[in-house]
């Protein structure tokens, strides 16, 4: 099992954060390195129930899940391969988002989670902090690659 999924310090799997998570202000922004081998990637922001926010993706590099080129917005890319996801979908690990697009949770029981798309915003359904993760089978995060730059804004 390899420790990390490209050169980047904090996609080393041991890798923790030891920031105090912190809340953001309306129009603040929180730029923050999403690592698709690592089941959790910790934001350190703490949301309150009823906020609103919006993500921007950039910096998208070899997003793939073992072999699969895929999309952090749409997941699998390829029609074989979507029509593939959609017959083994009960297997992902959440159900907000298609295989392989970036899911957010709140708190790490993932009782409540959301699609973080780049389109539209997000309210925050309970209060904790964020984590963000690829949706991925449980277990198969060692053949995950990748990595991407996420623009976490709060616009309510």
């Amino acid at each position: 099992m390899p420790d990390s999924c490209c050169h980047e310090p904090s996609c080393e799997l041991g890798y923790e954060s030891t920031v105090k998570p912190s809340s953001l202000k309306i129009g603040e922004e929180k730029t923050l390195h999403i690592c698709a081998c690592k089941p959790w990637n910790a934001s350190e922001i703490q949301v309150n129930q009823g906020e609103q926010y919006s993500f921007a993706y950039d910096n998208v590099v070899n997003w793939v899940d073992g072999t699969i080129p895929s999309s952090p917005t749409t997941g699998w890319q390829g029609t074989s391969y979507q029509f593939l996801g959609k017959l083994v979908s009960p297997y992902r690990r959440s159900d907000k988002s298609d295989w392989y697009a970036l899911v957010g949770s709140i708190g790490l029981k993932e009782d409540e989670v959301f699609f973080a798309s780049d389109t539209g915003s997000v309210e925050m359904k309970k209060s904790g902090v964020v984590y963000f993760y690829a949706n991925d089978k449980i277990g198969r995060y060692f053949n995950n690659k990748g990595t991407l730059r996420l623009t976490m804004t709060r616009v309510k």
